[in-house]
């Protein structure tokens, strides 16, 4: 009985011989599942550092771009501008720390005629920075873009680049602004001046030692005014009191025009509306010129605030010398 008891019934091996045999299938099934991953694994690795091989040669490559520039200084009237300070940053760090800190800088002067050029030079791309003392930079009248610096790429193809490389011939043109005479302005806030919700005029004194201006502001809705600060449809109108107004549209507002004033200066503001001067908001601000009847000048921010309250918030630059001068 003893020795019987470790014979095994023939069924019994064979059930485990059958185990084995399924075991050892789906060992074998795992190991190449395994090994192919493995294999796909170390092809990716190698595509990878193929990839970033042929990025880091095209990145060097294009960091080592010759770089020869020319460039011309000239004011608003078109005339050249001689010493004008040149600050060049030469992109040539492959590391692209563009902040300036590990790219090269050259600093240089613009000749009599407000020419100048930079030479010689190797990187993917240079950044321009013009100034002078008595001159500011100079914002475009259609796109407002700055005149006074500018960036243009070397690496690549000139048919990627966004910008032209200029030539001798051809220079790229830099524009400032030569200051006027700093203006004698009366600066006035009024802070926040409540106005009435059924669009009764309020009357804002903008005056010191009796040089200044009065305005008239009226603000309304003919939706019902909300407790919060959500968007809704609402009106106002600006009057200056023995003067005119208008709008300030495009950069530089440095000389008040002679014309184009009017009597009030309406604002229609839908809730959805997506306007040029205004856009739906419960808050808006923007700049004004102002036109007295006795000739003399002013520039105004007013802001209009609607909501829980009708508010407006007005700060006045009034010419102390009669002209319509605003340099600051």
């Amino acid at each position: 009985m003893w020795l019987c008891f470790f014979n095994k019934p023939k069924s019994y091996l064979a059930n485990n011989v059958g185990i084995d045999k399924i075991t050892n299938k789906r060992s074998s099934k795992f190991q190449h599942a395994l090994d192919r991953n493995i294999q796909n694994d170390l092809i990716e690795k190698e595509k990878n550092e193929e990839q970033f091989m042929r990025m880091k040669k095209l990145v060097d490559e294009g960091f080592n771009s010759p770089i020869d520039f020319w460039g011309k200084v000239i004011d608003q009237d078109g005339k050249p501008i001689e010493s004008a300070n040149i600050l060049i940053i030469v992109r040539d760090d492959p590391t692209w720390s563009f902040d300036g800190g590990d790219n090269s800088e050259y600093k240089i002067q613009t000749d009599d005629g407000g020419l100048f050029s930079l030479l010689g030079k190797r990187g993917a791309g240079i950044s321009v920075f013009v100034t002078r003392d008595g001159y500011s930079e100079y914002l475009d009248k259609k796109t407002g873009r700055d005149n006074s610096s500018d960036s243009l790429l070397y690496g690549g193809k000139d048919i990627n680049l966004p910008n032209k490389r200029p030539i001798k011939s051809e220079p790229t043109i830099f524009i400032l602004r030569k200051k006027a005479p700093v203006a004698n302005l009366l600066n006035i806030v009024s802070g926040r001046v409540n106005l009435a919700k059924d669009g009764s005029a309020v009357k804002t004194t903008m005056k010191q030692n009796g040089q200044g201006i009065d305005l008239e502001v009226r603000c309304w809705s003919s939706s019902s005014v909300p407790y919060t600060y959500s968007e809704y449809d609402w009106r106002a109108e600006i009057r200056v009191i023995d003067g005119e107004i208008q709008p300030i549209i495009g950069p530089n507002p440095i000389e008040a025009p002679i014309e184009g004033y009017r009597s009030v200066f309406k604002i229609n503001m839908g809730k959805n509306l997506e306007a040029v001067e205004w856009k739906a908001s419960n808050s808006r601000q923007k700049f004004y010129w102002i036109k007295m009847d006795n000739d003399s000048y002013a520039k105004a921010r007013i802001k209009i605030l609607t909501g829980r309250e009708h508010q407006a918030n007005v700060e006045l630059w009034y010419n102390l010398d009669g002209t319509n001068n605003f340099e600051q």
